[in-house]
């Protein structure tokens, strides 16, 4: 699931949010994979880094830097599906992200 990624879409609560954002996915080991992700919108820029934990489909993101205050709270559950071109991404927040790999 390593490599470069961009945004192909947002959504929030079934709303699709206009975005662009990149992302780059660095596996460190099995079941842990390191994040840095940049994504804008309307209202500002946010970077985020940190580790993705889990397997299969069940993941736990852990925001380790960001200028993001709200991500830097604690870890969060994702649900992320990858087909070898398509990673999505979503959380119990109703946040939905697609991104095509690079």
């Amino acid at each position: 699931m390593g490599g470069d990624f961009a945004l192909v879409s947002l959504t929030e609560g079934g709303i699709s949010i206009p975005a662009s954002g990149a992302m780059r996915l660095n596996p460190v080991r099995p079941g842990v994979i390191q994040f840095d992700t940049f994504v804008a919108v309307a209202g500002g820029s946010y970077r985020y880094i940190g580790y993705f934990q889990g397997s299969g489909t069940t993941w736990i993101a852990t925001t380790t830097q960001s200028n993001d205050s709200r991500a830097l709270t604690g870890s969060l559950a994702f649900q992320i599906t990858f087909d070898g071109s398509t990673l999505t991404t979503r959380n119990p927040y109703g946040q939905l992200s697609v991104w095509r790999k690079q």
